[in-house]
């Protein structure tokens, strides 16, 4: 394969890993309730070692789609009221994932 096909190639697979991190971002962003929101931001299209290489490539998609889903839980966050049944259920969506909404969610409980 030429250099042209090759290039071709690359562009085309960070065409589908792009498509893969904004249809995850709209997930997030239009959920219709905080559960479904937090569950959508728990499923990563794209494995983290994978984002890396692209952020070599392509400057860095998955900061930027990573952003966008943390401001969008900070959002739901900023909705529940304290005594929300389903606490425990969005913080164990997100732990590991995204520890500063699993800390607000911490800090909503007590």
């Amino acid at each position: 394969m030429d250099q042209a096909g090759t290039n071709l190639m690359i562009r085309q697979a960070l065409a589908r890993h792009q498509a893969a991190l904004d249809g995850w971002v709209r997930q997030v962003r239009f959920a219709r309730t905080a559960g479904e929101a937090f569950r959508a931001a728990a499923r990563q299209p794209i494995p983290p070692s994978l984002i890396a290489s692209l952020r070599v490539l392509h400057g860095n998609p998955g900061r930027r789609a990573r952003a966008e889903v943390e401001a969008a839980l900070a959002g739901w966050v900023e909705k529940l009221p304290a005594d929300d049944p389903h606490l425990p259920e969005l913080m164990r969506a997100v732990r590991g994932h995204f520890p500063e909404i699993h800390r607000k969610l911490e800090a909503l409980r007590r």
